[in-house]
């Protein structure tokens, strides 16, 4: 009985999240749409509820079209592209020294090889910005062809290089069959036609707390942003669908004594939210790679931070892993994640929201899935490959670490600084 009520609160959050309101990029009304339904769910369990505003970009992609010799070739259009309407011929660079000899003036630039071998990040991004990434950007941004065609080097797994809204230049991604086409025909004109819109708008943090920031407590956190051409069934429909699920059990279970602090952030895909969240204490995002003093701040008062974002595949295993914890405490979490025959402990890993917290050495648990590749961000990202028994594992699996560690100390918990 338990069980089916569980996995039925699962199933609600998450086939509405997603079939609902679908994707829920930064700045959209799909994306406060899914703000105003988790700040319902916390205020029906009895949280007290607020939101965190930030600024950010909103686009939109009204239409599109790539043509060579008047046939149509698929495309997506990077987001934050302007718009355009272009015939000009190609040319096609591989390395970073052919874009840097390469003659721009009225040609499309193909990016590929060396160049689109990953998404690349964008200027302003605080956390992560290789030099690789940066010298792409900038010589584009210098040499200013009319537009920029991205070869997405995975066969059948169709996602965007270029996703930055100070880029300017109008870009797109395709395929590598049809950057096959192109660069096998490199003296074709192609025709290139993007209507979309750009413009300046905000997006939320929602909290929902039974305690004050000064109060020990357990924070539990997941994202409900997406990429545009995604609902993000995996990334993250399963982590916030996760996350409320828990908000509806955890504020009822008698175990539990402890404070709770619930983050649905938005911006992750994008590298905002978090500094929003870190400001009210005081403290910045810290970049990738360095290494953070210890401020004094009310996030000292948090026992654990527990992030949820990429779980409960049915072809995949779900995973723990702890950072910037105590040997104690990372002993606790291993000893509990192996009495659940279907999950592991991994490494720990650094792209999501629980990097804000473990940089300002909070002991901190992050959940993901491993085994299926080449899903996130895309739009075959549905709900059918979830499996809410996987879901409710993580539900049970929470539970249980909350119950274990609720009373134990803040130093017990905490590497020595």
């Amino acid at each position: 009985m338990v069980s089916m009520k569980t996995q039925e609160l699962l199933q609600n959050h998450l086939e509405y999240l997603c079939n609902s309101v679908g994707s829920r990029m930064i700045g959209s009304a799909q994306n406060f749409r899914a703000a105003d339904y988790i700040e319902q769910v916390f205020h029906a369990t009895g949280l007290q509820v607020y939101r965190q505003r930030f600024d950010c970009p909103a686009w939109q992609c009204d239409k599109c079209g790539l043509f060579v010799d008047g046939v149509s070739l698929p495309l997506i259009v990077n987001p934050f592209s302007p718009s355009c309407d272009i015939t000009a011929k190609i040319v096609a660079v591989g390395t970073l020294a052919e874009l840097q000899s390469a003659q721009l003036d009225n040609r499309i630039c193909v990016l590929y090889g060396d160049l689109s071998k990953e998404p690349l990040s964008w200027l302003s991004n605080p956390v992560y910005l290789p030099s690789h990434h940066r010298e792409i950007i900038e010589l584009l941004r210098k040499k200013s062809p009319p537009a920029v065609i991205a070869v997405n080097l995975s066969p059948g797994y169709l996602v965007p290089i270029i996703e930055d809204w100070d880029f300017g230049i109008p870009s797109i991604t395709v395929s590598s069959e049809t950057g096959l086409k192109l660069l096998k025909n490199p003296a074709t004109s192609v025709s290139l036609h993007i209507q979309s819109r750009l413009k300046n708008s905000f997006s939320y943090n929602v909290i929902g707390t039974n305690v004050t920031t000064n109060k020990r407590r357990i924070v539990l956190c997941a994202h409900y942003d997406t990429k545009p051409y995604t609902v993000g069934g995996f990334d993250n429909g399963s982590g916030i669908a996760t996350l409320l699920t828990l908000a509806q059990r955890l504020t009822t279970h008698k175990e539990c004594q402890i404070g709770f602090e619930y983050i649905a952030f938005s911006g992750e895909e994008y590298g905002m939210g978090g500094d929003t969240y870190l400001a009210q204490f005081g403290l910045q995002v810290i970049p990738f790679g360095t290494e953070a003093q210890h401020i004094p701040s009310k996030l000292d008062n948090v026992l654990m931070v527990i992030n949820l974002d990429g779980i409960g595949a049915l072809l995949g295993t779900n995973t723990a892993a702890i950072i910037s914890a105590s040997q104690q405490l990372q002993e606790t979490v291993r000893r509990i994640t192996n009495s659940y025959k279907g999950m592991l402990v991994i490494d720990p890993w650094p792209a999501s929201n629980h990097y804000d917290f473990y940089t300002h050495h909070v002991p901190t648990m992050a959940l993901n899935s491993i085994g299926i590749t080449n899903l996130i961000h895309h739009e075959r990202d549905t709900i059918e490959w979830i499996s809410y028994a996987k879901l409710e594992e993580v539900v049970k699996f929470v539970e249980k670490v909350v119950v274990e560690i609720q009373d134990k100390s803040l130093a017990w918990a905490r590497n020595q600084i």
